[in-house]
């Protein structure tokens, strides 16, 4: 049986509500936004794969090329599936890369599970 990443949205919506009392909350919150993300990039990855017979080329950032073959679709709401894409693997990277994480972060990280959740959503509907 092949995993429901969808389960990692769930996780990032546990990390978040943990989060609140926690000590490490920061830690919490950047683990959150990183699983989100990988919800829904690998949602809309085996999307492109199973619809479209998608596979990576050698040599191609995975993350980018899916975001341009949902961006450069004549579908607006796979366009739309893009663009919230590139808007949350931004996040995700300074998450995962930078030292700083400014901001509301419990706000930025509930907008980043409400994008994620987005994606999923819209993929149903394609």
């Amino acid at each position: 049986m092949s995993f429901d990443w969808s389960e990692y949205l769930t996780l990032a919506q546990e990390l978040t509500s943990r989060s609140i009392n926690s000590p490490i909350q920061e830690a919490h919150l950047r683990a959150a936004i990183s699983r989100a993300y990988y919800a829904a990039f690998c949602k809309a990855r085996n999307y492109l794969s199973d619809k479209d017979g998608y596979s990576t080329p050698s040599g191609t950032n995975v993350h980018w090329d899916v975001v341009d073959k949902f961006e450069t679709s004549s579908n607006t709401t796979r366009r739309k599936v893009g663009a919230l894409l590139r808007s949350l693997r931004g996040i995700r990277n300074i998450v995962d890369y930078q030292e700083a994480f400014h901001g509301n972060k419990l706000g930025r990280t509930q907008g980043a599970l409400a994008q994620a959740k987005q994606i999923i959503s819209l993929l149903r509907t394609i």
